[in-house]
């Protein structure tokens, strides 16, 4: 009975199977298009677990900037070390640090009393030597007349004798009164010898052009106030007494000159408008020439040093911008510009010393603080640039992947230009809108399909 059973079901599902593969064959015959989108299907499929996942960037013309970030210590742009020009004891100290301070306002008193009875002596010298002066010139005036009134004095008295000396020759004079006019004339002679010798030589003719009289006077209502006395201008020689008088003013001005710039020094004035930024000396010190007083400067300005590598030297340019930050006020940042660099490198550092220039005339930067300084080092307008990660390279050169409308990736050779940061310029090769890859291009082969998915 079992086996009866058993006949009869493997006959049916005989039929079943049968019956199942005509209908597929069918269906088959009669749709042949959705087989083969079936097939597509599946092929895509297959081809998309195949495709490599990429980013992409489109390329567009930018700018290319760079910067660089140097340290450096402020300081004044006019700056200096106030010094001792004498040496001595400390007086009195007339300023304080941070005091804002006129130029050749008095800082500092240094000996004074002794330099200050020095230059009160030599002043009173100086007096006495300009009195000396207006008394030659009075002498001088008197010896002017005396030598005229002589002049004809002498011509005189010379006649006389001549024609005193004829009559006795002919016995119509006497020896006793030849022997008087004789004696006459050589005191004449005596007194003119001896004016003209105080007059240097100076004859009558010269003396007679001079006009002294008005000269003199006028001179010594103007009073002294040049180097050289005119009173005698026009004399080949200077009078003696003159001369012995000027000699005296010109030792008492240079002694004068003396004493003034040794009490001005005792003084320490101010060299410039500034600020009193370091005291470096107490009351009652005692200094030696030269010793430092007072830092002194005008915060008005500042000054950073920074040291530039010889190719920064070469996009960096005086007056170009900068910005400055500074260690003290991180909320101050303000703007500088590159006032000058060096074109000797420092032995020290092998660097380039370059000097930025910045204001602060609200002074809220000190002298000494630290500064950091950005400057731009590169900057190269509507360029095509790429990451210097996309670029590959090869025997032939470097090259980058471009995909495609149809998200193939084709290799396409390059030509690099300036690198800036991670950025590269690209010269040659690639134009604007081409899609690069710019990761996972070390999977990629020449024409491979990939999968963008970002951009």
């Amino acid at each position: 009975m079992y086996d009866l059973i058993k006949l009869r079901l493997g006959k049916s599902s005989q039929k079943l199977s049968l019956l199942s593969l005509s209908l597929l064959l069918l269906l088959s015959a009669a749709s042949p298009p959705l087989l083969l989108a079936q097939d597509k299907a599946k092929d895509d499929e297959k081809k998309k677990k195949n495709t490599t996942p990429v980013e992409i960037m489109v390329i567009a013309p930018n700018d290319l900037s760079s910067y660089a970030t140097f340290k450096g210590k402020v300081i004044p742009s006019r700056y200096t070390t106030v010094r001792a020009s004498q040496a001595g004891y400390v007086e009195k100290i007339l300023v304080n640090e941070g005091d804002m301070i006129k130029s050749n306002q008095s800082m500092i008193h240094i000996d004074r009393l002794v330099s200050e009875s020095m230059f009160k002596l030599a002043k009173a010298n100086l007096a006495d030597a300009i009195f000396g002066i207006y008394q030659a010139e009075i002498n001088l005036k008197s010896q002017v007349y005396s030598f005229l009134s002589l002049t004809k004095l002498r011509a005189v008295a010379k006649r006389e004798w001549e024609n005193e000396l004829l009559l006795f020759e002919q016995g119509l004079s006497a020896q006793l009164r030849l022997d008087r006019v004789e004696a006459g004339y050589q005191s004449t002679e005596a007194k003119y010898q001896s004016v003209y010798m105080n007059l240097n030589g100076a004859t009558e003719k010269e003396v007679l052009a001079l006009n002294l009289i008005d000269q003199g006077n006028q001179q010594l209502n103007k009073g002294i106030n040049k180097d050289k006395i005119t009173f005698s201008v026009g004399l080949k020689n200077e009078p003696i007494s003159l001369s012995r008088a000027l000699n005296s003013y010109e030792r008492a001005k240079s002694n004068y000159k003396l004493a003034l710039n040794s009490h001005n020094r005792s003084l320490g004035k101010a060299p410039f408008n500034g600020q009193v930024l370091r005291r470096l000396v107490d009351n009652g010190e005692y200094v030696t020439f030269g010793k430092g007083l007072f830092v002194f400067g005008d915060l008005a300005s500042l000054e950073i040093s920074v040291y530039l590598t010889a190719k920064d030297t070469k996009s960096i340019k005086v007056n170009d911008k900068v910005q400055v930050s500074f260690d003290s006020y991180s909320e101050f940042d303000t703007e500088g510009k590159i006032k000058s660099i060096a074109w000797d490198a420092d032995p020290a550092n092998h660097s380039y010393r370059a000097i930025v220039v910045v204001p602060n005339k609200q002074r809220k930067i000190r002298s000494g603080d630290r500064a950091s300084v950005k400057i731009k080092i590169n900057d190269i307008k509507n360029q095509i640039s790429l990451p210097l990660s996309a670029i590959l390279s090869n025997a032939k050169g470097s090259y980058v992947y471009i995909v495609d409308g149809n998200n193939i990736a084709t290799q396409r050779s390059i030509t690099k230009g300036n690198v800036v940061g991670n950025l590269v310029q690209v010269n040659d090769g690639l134009n604007s809108g081409d899609k690069v890859v710019i990761r996972s291009q070390q999977f990629l082969k020449n024409n491979d399909l990939v999968t963008v998915i970002s951009r």
